[in-house]
């Protein structure tokens, strides 16, 4: 829901590295064709009024989140509409919804139009295999399950992968498209060879820096005991149960050497701050989400049950650490095999950049609208980092090697490119490589880290397809 689309630059630089026509003023329009905004302070000229999707803010935000705002305010950051012309600075949130309830593309994109005559949606159904003659090279349809059925469909113009970050790649290697080592390796006939899960990208986040406060400006738990709050929420759309988790998003630009992101303008941490923690609902349901052991909930976080807490969640936008993914089997029902590789670059580069922004949030919380609360960070030690000393940046290391978690900002599994990159799956058309009839229009084609989320990137990435699809067949 969080909608956050990146600093221009990032665009920019997917054009400077070969992608004609994917640069910020080509792709700004696609964001605001997508978009209908429901936000109070935005920068004219950078929103779309009339689009599918509805961006709006919270319906609800805490105290504690209103005390975030105005410190970091404090602090020397500006509030500003961070999906219009600057980004470092603060912001509440800004989401799909409406009223409080999530607006998605399913909502927006598919059931306004699933009765038209040219759209058949199947339900229950996994595509297996995408059918690609091996002597032409031409992809002509797919194969898919259904209800313990096999079945085939064949098309007249091309197939458009869609399968998402992790599906299009294993789609790509089921049907023989893909690294020729891991196509042998499981007897898979060699179509294509193509460096297709070699890279993967992904945002981290630390989910562990609680915030105390000497009063409860947090998330009251009593209200979810509360009928009120279910009938607000049913008939209005108001209350508790339409906060985001995250309420105020606030991107900072950190002062670390050699960093992954050379424009200064463009964040490379992002803080998710909360109202709302792995207390809020005692660890059921946030503690999964923030993948927060048991024992480690047991031992940091359990204490705070009865405490006023709040969370600071830092992102990190540009790691320079990279994983890939591979096949596990031949079984298309099979999940694949990941290397996420987190805080393995060689000059410990992100791992200094979240002490980095660990550093700021301290500064941050000693201005007057948090210091009145006396706030200060959870000092209960991460279970095997006691050793070096609460608050030290070892300790954070340790601390971060511990507990850190992924956002599923996970890109760039068909990473998209020229002919001379030797990591480009498809090209600047969404074509498949060596492949003929055969697109790809999902956030697997990302080609590096982006200073934002990739949901708002998907439906830009949706729009551009369809701008090419009806530029190529002249629709």
């Amino acid at each position: 829901m969080l909608y956050v689309r990146g600093h221009k630059t990032d665009f920019d630089r997917w054009r400077d590295m070969g992608n004609e026509g994917w640069g910020y003023d080509d792709v700004l329009p696609l964001f605001k064709r997508s978009q209908k905004v429901h936000v109070r302070v935005h920068d004219e000229g950078y929103h779309g009024r009339d689009g599918f999707v509805s961006v709006s803010e919270p319906s609800y935000a805490t105290r504690a989140s209103h005390a975030w705002v105005q410190a970091a305010q404090e602090a020397g950051y500006p509030y500003l509409d961070y999906n219009g012309e600057r980004q470092i600075g603060v912001s509440f949130l800004q989401s799909t919804t409406l009223k409080g309830r999530r607006d998605h593309a399913e909502r927006a994109y598919l059931r306004p139009y699933r009765l038209r005559p040219n759209l058949v949606i199947r339900k229950n159904s996994l595509v297996t295999k995408i059918l690609i003659n091996p002597e032409t090279k031409a992809a002509y349809g797919v194969e898919y399950e259904s209800l313990g059925k096999k079945f085939s469909i064949t098309c007249k113009k091309e197939v458009i992968l869609c399968s998402g970050v992790f599906n299009s790649p294993k789609l790509l290697m089921l049907s023989g498209v893909g690294p020729k080592e891991t196509l042998k390796k499981f007897d898979i006939p060699i179509i294509q060879n193509l460096p297709v899960g070699k890279i993967m990208y992904d945002h981290l986040f630390f989910p562990n820096l609680g915030i105390t406060v000497n009063r409860p400006i947090n998330l009251p738990r009593a209200a979810f005991l509360h009928p009120q709050t279910y009938v607000d929420y049913i008939k209005y759309g108001s209350g508790p149960l339409g906060l985001c988790l995250t309420e105020v998003m606030h991107f900072l630009k950190v002062n670390v050497t050699n960093s992954s992101n050379p424009h200064q303008d463009a964040a490379d941490i992002e803080l998710m701050v909360s109202g709302a923690t792995p207390v809020s609902d005692f660890g059921f349901w946030s503690r999964r989400y923030l993948n927060i052991p048991q024992d480690l909930y047991d031992r940091v976080w359990q204490p705070l049950e009865a405490v006023p807490v709040f969370l600071v969640v830092p992102v990190l936008f540009h790691p320079k650490s990279k994983g890939h993914l591979t096949l596990l089997s031949k079984d298309p029902k099979e999940s694949l095999l990941f290397f996420s590789n987190y805080f393995t670059d060689a000059e410990n580069h992100d791992i200094k950049v979240f002490i980095a922004s660990i550093r700021e949030v301290q500064r941050i919380i000693k201005s007057p609208s948090l210091k009145k609360f006396d706030a200060k960070i959870v000092d209960i030690p991460i279970p095997g980092c006691e050793k070096y000393g609460f608050d030290t940046d070892e300790y954070w290391e340790c601390s971060l090697r511990t507990v850190i978690s992924s956002i599923y900002h996970q890109s760039s599994t068909c990473k998209m490119g020229p002919p001379s990159d030797p990591e480009a799956v498809v090209n600047s058309k969404l074509q498949v490589y060596g492949i003929k009839n055969l697109r790809i229009a999902d956030v697997s084609i990302v080609p590096v880290t982006i200073s934002g989320h990739l949901m708002a990137t998907g439906y830009m990435i949706g729009e551009k397809a369809s701008d090419i699809l009806k530029e190529h067949w002249g629709i």
